[in-house]
């Protein structure tokens, strides 16, 4: 091959990649341009968790490298992430089908990982409490770190006005705890990534899930309550992480056992779970799993 032809190949080697370059950078333009202005919160997301430090295998390798120094097994706490689209589509579902108020509440994610659906929780609706739970300090760590990031860009007069003073005001935060032991029953909405929990872990979660307020939601992913206080109102497959999944929406049931559904909506009934059962197969399920 020539010089001249090796330079030709050169040029369109350049050319294509300045291509490459400007069409990348119309598309991130076009997303700004009508993404943002239509939902300001996902850009609120965007600024919040931008760059390299959120990313999923960042807090994988957190998970990991905490759990081998201190030895832990890694059942429950196997790592994983919800996506922004699904936890927005849970709770735009709680308000406009089953009647979660419009402003108020508590929402508590039990095994929080980076946090990010307790953020998204935050910004699709005003809760008056945000709370995430999670029993690997360092995961906490980087949580915390993005409650100050989040802190700081309501601060900057960029999102002065853009940030409501409901927000503002709620009370998001991380917490360095034990879910099973930790009292969360005053929770409105308990959301769960159980995907990877075993039965004594879930017979925890019953335990306190039993005691929260009728009306309550309780989301969760892969396995259901096992109680005959709360009710099936919703089962739903979604896609996350590359395989599909069960997500279950349960609300707690009144005081006379009846359900807030009317009977053509009603889901499945929770089975009331043996405490016996399995107590042999799940003596490693000491810890939470991260979302």
């Amino acid at each position: 091959m020539s010089e001249y032809e090796d330079s030709d190949s050169e040029d369109e080697d350049e050319k294509a990649a300045r291509e490459f370059r400007k069409t990348k950078q119309m598309a991130k333009e076009v997303f700004e341009e009508h993404i943002y202005k239509e939902c300001p919160e996902i850009e609120m997301f965007d600024k919040t968790f931008g760059g390299k430090t959120c990313e999923e295998e960042v807090g994988r390798e957190f998970s990991r490298a905490e759990r081998e120094a201190r030895s832990l097994p890694d059942g429950d706490l196997a790592y994983g992430e919800v996506e922004y689209d699904l936890v927005e589509t849970i709770i735009q579902k709680l308000k406009d089908e089953y009647g979660l108020e419009e402003t108020g509440g508590n929402f508590y994610d039990l095994g929080s990982g980076m946090g990010k659906p307790t953020f998204v929780a935050m910004l699709v609706h005003d809760f008056h409490k945000c709370v995430g739970l999670e029993i690997l300090e360092g995961l906490v760590d980087v949580s915390q770190e993005f409650v100050k990031r989040w802190k700081m860009l309501c601060g900057t007069e960029e999102w002065q006005g853009r940030i409501t003073e409901r927000k503002k005001r709620c009370d998001i935060r991380f917490v360095h705890e034990d879910m099973r032991t930790f009292n969360w029953r005053d929770a409105t909405v308990a959301f769960c990534n159980a995907t990877a929990f075993g039965e004594r872990t879930m017979r925890a979660l019953r335990d306190q899930a039993d005691d929260l307020q009728p009306g309550s939601f309780f989301v969760v992913f892969t396995k259901p309550l096992k109680s005959v206080k709360w009710k099936i109102i919703n089962r739903t497959k979604m896609r996350m992480n590359q395989r599909d999944h069960v997500v279950f929406i349960m609300q707690k049931r009144q005081e006379d056992g009846s359900s807030f559904v009317s009977s053509d909506e009603e889901g499945e009934e929770g089975e009331e779970g043996d405490d016996d059962e399995d107590e042999d197969d799940d003596d490693d399920d000491d810890n939470d799993s991260d979302d």
